[in-house]
């Protein structure tokens, strides 16, 4: 049992110690940069470079939660975001640092914020959102075209599970009235703004 603690005891001490260096080696690189020997110009391109990545990432996962599709996307890009706020935050302190000297931490939040709120909204109404959002209405044109009176349960919503082309051509199924699912075909038009429906059963 001794042996048992004691390697026990070991591990948790090697985590530490790879936690530990991770936390100098950062500290390091942000005293480097807070250092006048860095030129400023560098540390705002950089800094640029990380909230474009962030603002990308914001696009990627509001469309893909509003649209109901890629959710692993969404959450990989979730992850790359909060390492990119601990990463930008810090140029972000060292920019403002060196023009006004002291930085209320909190204030650092603000791009981010900022970004959230203007990226949000209109994501949510991307290409894949109108797909979802038109297609009920066109599968029922379809279904009364083909079938007329002999298919009496209306689709009520659509749901996309692939996107084969960025924000042009999408996979999904139908859910009709009476629990049914047909599997279609969804195309959105940039040049007209249009979607067309296509079933695939």
């Amino acid at each position: 049992m001794e042996e048992d603690k004691n390697i026990e005891g070991s591990e948790k001490s090697k985590g530490n110690d790879v936690v530990n260096k991770g936390k100098e080696a950062f500290a390091k690189v942000t005293e480097k940069l807070a250092s006048d020997k860095v030129p400023l110009w560098k540390i705002v391109v950089e800094f640029l470079g990380l909230v474009l990545i962030f603002g990308y990432n914001i696009y990627v996962i509001f469309n893909n939660f509003s649209a109901g599709v890629g959710y692993i996307w969404a959450i990989l890009a979730i992850i790359i975001d909060l390492g990119i706020i601990g990463s930008a935050k810090e140029l972000l302190g060292v920019i403002l640092e060196r023009k006004f000297k002291k930085v209320n931490k909190y204030l650092l939040y603000i791009p981010f914020i900022v970004l959230i709120l203007i990226i949000a909204p209109v994501s949510c109404d991307s290409p894949a959102k109108k797909v979802a959002r038109t297609a009920p209405d066109l599968v029922n044109t379809i279904l009364e075209n083909n079938f007329g009176g002999y298919i009496y349960a209306k689709c009520t919503k659509v749901k996309i599970t692939d996107c084969v082309i960025k924000d042009t051509l999408y996979y999904g199924y139908a859910i009709l009235e009476n629990g049914n699912k047909l599997s279609i075909g969804m195309t959105y038009s940039k040049a007209n703004n249009q979607v067309y429906v296509e079933l695939l059963d």
